[in-house]
């Protein structure tokens, strides 16, 4: 039977080992809001395309620059929610988990050094329940908990990988104080 840890990731999701750390990740599609948003990006384009033509024409530059600006407020949620990436990024001891599209989406910060755990758990976010990677710290009760409601398959392939490079940050810093 093939190890579990040595399977390839599933379509969507990465790992890349760098000198400093590692980065794992995935993105995630959900196709009924991509049915949504494609009209949403129609009618957008018509509002941008007023704009640029007011700006052209230099009257009503102000109206203008608040469509443009109420496009991108109004379009940058939908995509954000309807193609979402998340990444897990370890550094020397410091982690990173950022979930969002681009460089605006939630950060929550954990120390590698103590964490505890990691699985996933069963949470509820409003009145949905779902399942989540959960990073446990050891300091206190303190849950990093992340990509609610993902594919299973990824889940598991963020858990199984987090879990193995844990044993092997463990396994190499008692070796270096074995050394000491």
């Amino acid at each position: 039977m093939k190890n579990v840890a040595e399977q390839p990731p599933p379509k969507g999701a990465w790992f890349r080992r760098s000198d400093t750390g590692f980065e794992l990740g995935f993105s995630r599609v959900q196709m009924a809001m991509c049915f949504f948003l494609t009209p949403a990006i129609i009618l957008s384009g018509f509002f941008v395309w007023v704009a640029i033509k007011m700006l052209l024409q230099k009257n009503n530059s102000a109206i203008a620059l608040g469509i443009l600006f109420g496009v991108i407020a109004w379009c940058y949620p939908w995509l954000a929610v309807a193609y979402q990436r998340t990444t897990v990024t370890v550094k020397n001891d410091r982690g990173k988990v950022f979930t969002g599209l681009w460089p605006i989406g939630f950060s929550q910060q954990f120390d590698w050094d103590k964490v505890a755990s990691i699985s996933l758990r069963r949470t509820s976010f409003g009145n949905r329940l779902g399942l989540c990677v959960a990073i446990k710290e050891s300091r206190g009760e303190r849950y990093v908990l992340f990509a609610f409601r993902a594919n299973l398959d990824k889940q598991k392939f963020i858990v199984r990988q987090l879990q193995k490079l844990r044993t092997e940050y463990v396994a190499g810093r008692s070796d270096a104080q074995k050394q000491s």
